[in-house]
C-alpha cells in the first residue's frame, strides 16, 4: 500500500513526463488517465488484492498470494527500468524497491522457496494485465 500511496502522491508531478513513456502507443489512452481515475484503478487493485490474501486465508493455500508477492516485484523493477528509460524518477520506484527487498527479507527468513511458486506470478501478472485493461476500459468508456 506504501508503494500505492507514493504513485498517487506524485502521479500528477509525473504526469508532465508522461508523454515520453507513452508516445510510442497508437492511441495514447494510457496517457491521458487523470489522478482520480488512477486513484480509482489503485483502489480497485488494493481490493482485489484483499480478496485475494482472504479467499487465500481462508482455504488455507498460499500459493497464488505468493505468486501475487511475486509479481509485484516483477512490477516495482518495472519501475526502476522507467525510471532509466525516463532519466528521471518514476513514482513507485523507491518504495517498490525498499518493499522488494524487505519481501525478499521475508522470504529468506520464512524459508520460503520461490522456485516452488515461479509458475504461478505469471498467473498473477496476466489477471493484474487484465484488470489494468479493465479498468482502462472502464475509465474511458
Amino acid at each position: 500500500m506504501i508503494h500505492e500511496m507514493e504513485e498517487i502522491i506524485q502521479i500528477p508531478s509525473f504526469s508532465k513526463h508522461k508523454h515520453q513513456l507513452f508516445k510510442s502507443f497508437k492511441h495514447d489512452t494510457i496517457g491521458k488517465i487523470t489522478p482520480q481515475q488512477f486513484n480509482i484503478i489503485v483502489m480497485e487493485e488494493l481490493l482485489l488484492l484483499v480478496v485475494i490474501t482472504l479467499v487465500s486465508i481462508t482455504i488455507n493455500r498460499y500459493d497464488f498470494i505468493v505468486g501475487i508477492i511475486i509479481a509485484y516485484v516483477y512490477h516495482a523493477f518495472g519501475h526502476f527500468i522507467q525510471s532509466i528509460a525516463l532519466k528521471s524518477y518514476a513514482p513507485g520506484t523507491i518504495s517498490g524497491i525498499l518493499s522488494s527487498l524487505m519481501l525478499w527479507y521475508l522470504f529468506k527468513t520464512l524459508e520460503i522457496d520461490i522456485i516452488k511458486y515461479l509458475g504461478w506470478p505469471i498467473i498473477g501478472i496476466l489477471l493484474i494485465i487484465l484488470n489494468l485493461i479493465l479498468m482502462y476500459k472502464i475509465n474511458f468508456n
